[in-house]
C-alpha cells in the first residue's frame, strides 16, 4: 500500500455476496466503502438488484439499473463457477447469503463468517414464507399510524426495511470481526439476520408499552403520531415546513413565533398528549399562520427560537442542499453503461479512516480479482473490565463505553455494543435526567417515579450501568476524565457545541486517552451552515426528502413515523462505532 493511501478499517478482508438482494448489497456496500474487497458472485443474469428500477432508457439489461449502481461502487463482479470464483470461495472472510443462495453446494471455509439475511430468519413457522418491505411494514405495526383515519393505511415506498436490515447485518458481522482482534478467537459463526426482527427497532417501544398495559393506538391522520403534537409537516406560502414542538418551552416559542401568544400558556396545551388531543383545534389556527410565510423563512426563524423546524425538500432540493454539500454527503459513480451518477455517499464520517469517495461500478463478470492481500495484525490490547463480565460468550467483552447520549438514537447505537458484551456506563446529569424517561416531568410523575418506569427508556438502555454526574461542576468533570482515561469509547448526541462549552471536546479527551474513539451525533452533521440547528428524529425525516416519496397523488408529504431518524441513526451509529474500533485495534490509533 502506498504511504499516502488512506488506511481503512476493513483493508485486507474479502467479502463475497452470493445473494445480491437489496439487503446483502447494502451490507456489502458498507464493507466496500471502508476497505474490504467485496465480490459479487453472479450468475448469467446477474444479481437480483440488476433487475430493479429505475432503469436507464436505451441501456440493455443487466446493466440498466441505477439502483444496482448505487449499491455497487468499488465492488468486483465475478461469474459464479469461474476459476476466480473457486479461489475466492476459499479466501473469503465473510459470506453474504440468503436461504436461497445457501442451497448452493459451496460451504464457507472453517475460518469464515457467514451472514444469512432473510425475511423471517432461518427457523420458525414463517421461515419459508415470502414477504416484501411493504408486508413487513405491516407486520411490525408501522403502517397502522400512516394516513387518513378512514380507509386503508399508507404503505411506504421502496426498500426501507431491506436497507435497514443490510446495515443491521453489517453491525452483526463487525462484532465477531472485532471480537477476533480482541480475543484471538476465530470469528467463524453463522449470523442469522431476520429482516422482521431488524425492522422491529422502528416500533419496539410500542409492543413493550402495550404488553405493560397500554391501549391500542388509533390512526390520527397524516403526520400525526402518538404521543406528541405538533410533530408533522405543514404547507407554507411556498413549500412545506416540518415542525416539532415537544417540550413546553418549544411550544411557547412556536406560539409566539406564528403570532398566537394567547395559546402559549393555555393549560390544555402544556403537555404533548394534551396538544395531540386538541390537534384539530390547534391546526385550525396554526395552519393558516404558517401559510403566511415561506417554508425557508419558518425553517430559519424557528431554529433561531430553538424550535426544531425543517425545510421539507423535494428530491431535487435534496440534491441541491447546501448543508449536505458542505458535509460531503454525495459522491459520483462511474458506470460504463450509465455514465456518471451523483448519489449519496457513506452515511457517517470516520475522520481517521475515511470511506472511499467517488468510484467505479463493475459490469457483470468483468472483474479479475487478485489474490487476497496480507491483513494487518492488531496492535492494541483490550481494557480490563471495571467489573467482572457476565459469564457468557461475548465478542466485545473487555471494551468500555461511556454513554452520554439521551433520547433514542444515541442510546440505541450504544445498545448494539452492550448487547454484544461491551461494558457500557451511561451517564445522566444530576439536574436533568435523560428526556427519554419523560419530557413532561411533573411533580406528580416524579412522586411516583414514572421516569424509572419508562418503557421507551428501559427498552433503549438495557445491558448498561448507570450513574449521574454534573459535568458543569469541576468535580464532576474531573470524575468524567478519570473514566475517559480507562475507556475505549465516548458517545454523545448533544446539540453541536455543547461538549466544547463543557471543555470536553474530542481534542481534550484524546489528550487524556490518545486511543479513544468518540462518536458524535449532531442532527444536521458536524459542519455546514445548519450544524448548530436542533432536531428530533421527526425533524430528520422531514428534512430528508423521504416524505415526498410516500402517499398517493394529492396527499401531503407523508411521514412514516413519530421519529424515524432516531432508530435509523441508532443502527447506523453502531456501524460507525464498530468500524472505528476495528481501526483502533488494528492500528493503535
Amino acid at each position: 500500500m502506498a504511504p499516502d493511501t488512506p488506511r481503512r478499517p476493513l483493508d485486507g478482508y474479502t467479502v463475497l455476496d452470493r445473494a445480491g438482494t437489496v439487503a446483502t448489497a447494502v451490507c456489502g456496500r458498507l464493507f466496500a466503502d471502508f476497505g474490504a474487497r467485496v465480490v459479487n458472485l453472479e450468475g448469467p443474469a446477474g444479481h437480483p438488484t440488476r433487475a430493479l428500477p429505475p432503469h436507464a432508457d436505451g441501456v440493455a439489461a443487466p446493466e440498466s439499473s441505477a439502483l444496482h449502481a448505487l449499491l455497487s461502487p468499488h465492488k468486483h463482479s465475478v461469474h459464479a463457477g469461474s476459476r476466480d470464483a473457486a479461489r475466492l470461495l476459499t479466501e473469503a472472510d465473510v459470506w453474504l447469503d440468503t436461504p436461497e443462495s445457501m442451497a448452493a453446494d459451496a460451504r464457507p471455509p472453517e475460518r469464515a463468517l457467514q451472514v444469512v439475511v432473510s425475511w423471517f430468519g432461518l427457523d420458525g413457522p414463517d421461515a419459508e414464507r415470502p414477504a416484501s418491505d411493504q408486508t413487513l411494514c405491516c407486520e411490525i405495526g408501522l403502517v397502522k399510524g400512516i394516513g387518513r383515519p378512514e380507509g386503508p393505511p399508507v404503505l411506504p415506498s421502496g426498500y426501507p426495511l431491506q436497507i435497514l436490515g443490510g446495515v443491521t447485518a453489517f453491525v452483526g458481522a463487525l462484532g465477531p470481526l472485532l471480537g477476533e482482534l480482541l480475543s484471538g478467537r476465530s470469528p467463524r459463526e453463522r449470523i442469522d439476520v431476520s429482516l422482521l426482527e431488524s425492522a422491529m427497532c422502528l416500533t419496539e417501544v410500542g409492543p413493550v408499552a402495550f404488553f405493560n398495559g397500554g391501549q391500542p393506538l388509533p390512526r390520527l391522520g397524516f403526520n400525526r403520531f402518538v404521543p406528541t403534537f405538533p410533530a408533522g409537516i405543514f404547507a407554507a406560502r411556498e413549500g412545506f415546513v416540518g415542525v416539532t414542538a415537544l417540550i413546553p418551552s418549544q411550544w411557547k416559542s412556536l406560539c409566539r413565533l406564528v403570532g398566537h401568544p394567547e395559546f402559549a400558556d393555555e393549560p390544555r396545551f402544556q403537555t404533548a398528549i394534551g396538544r395531540l388531543l386538541a390537534a384539530d383545534e390547534i391546526e385550525a389556527w396554526l395552519g393558516p399562520a404558517l401559510r403566511k410565510e415561506s417554508a425557508e423563512y419558518w425553517f430559519h426563524a424557528g431554529q433561531k427560537q430553538r424550535i426544531p423546524t425543517a425545510l421539507v425538500p423535494s428530491l431535487r432540493q435534496v440534491l441541491e442542499s447546501e448543508q449536505l454539500e458542505a458535509l460531503g454527503a454525495f459522491r459520483r459513480l462511474d458506470s460504463p453503461s450509465l455514465g456518471t451518477l451523483r448519489v449519496p455517499s457513506s452515511p457517517f464520517r470516520l475522520h481517521g479512516s475515511p470511506a472511499h469517495a467517488d468510484g467505479p461500478v463493475a459490469k457483470l463478470g468483468e472483474s479479475a480479482v487478485a489474490p487476497a492481500p496480507e491483513r494487518r495484525q492488531p496492535l492494541s490490547a483490550p481494557r480490563a473490565p471495571l467489573r467482572a463480565p457476565v459469564a457468557r460468550a461475548s465478542w466485545l467483552s473487555g471494551l468500555r463505553v461511556i454513554d452520554l447520549t439521551m433520547g433514542w438514537a444515541g442510546p440505541l447505537a450504544v445498545r448494539h455494543l452492550a448487547d454484544q458484551g461491551a461494558e457500557v456506563i451511561k451517564i445522566e446529569s444530576t439536574r436533568h435526567f435523560d428526556w427519554w424517561r419523560g419530557w413532561d416531568a411533573t411533580p406528580e410523575s416524579l412522586a411516583v417515579q414514572s421516569h424509572e418506569k419508562s418503557h421507551a427508556y428501559n427498552t433503549a438502555n438495557r445491558n448498561k450501568w448507570g450513574m449521574a454526574l454534573d459535568l458543569e461542576h469541576p468535580r464532576g468533570a474531573q470524575l468524567f476524565l478519570e473514566l475517559v482515561r480507562c475507556a475505549d469509547v465516548v458517545v454523545e448526541n448533544y446539540s453541536a457545541g455543547v461538549m466544547a462549552k463543557l471543555g470536553l471536546e474530542y481534542a481534550t479527551l484524546s489528550e487524556q486517552n490518545p486511543r479513544l474513539v468518540m462518536l458524535s451525533m449532531p442532527p444536521f452533521g458536524a459542519g455546514g451552515p445548519y450544524h448548530a440547528y436542533r432536531a428530533y428524529g421527526s425533524t430528520v425525516e422531514q428534512a430528508s426528502g423521504l416524505p415526498h416519496l410516500n402517499g398517493s397523488p394529492g396527499d401531503p408529504p407523508t411521514m412514516l413515523h413519530v421519529a424515524l431518524g432516531d432508530p435509523v441513526a441508532g443502527v447506523t451509529g453502531a456501524a460507525a462505532l464498530l468500524l472505528a474500533l476495528l481501526h483502533q485495534q488494528r492500528t493503535g490509533e
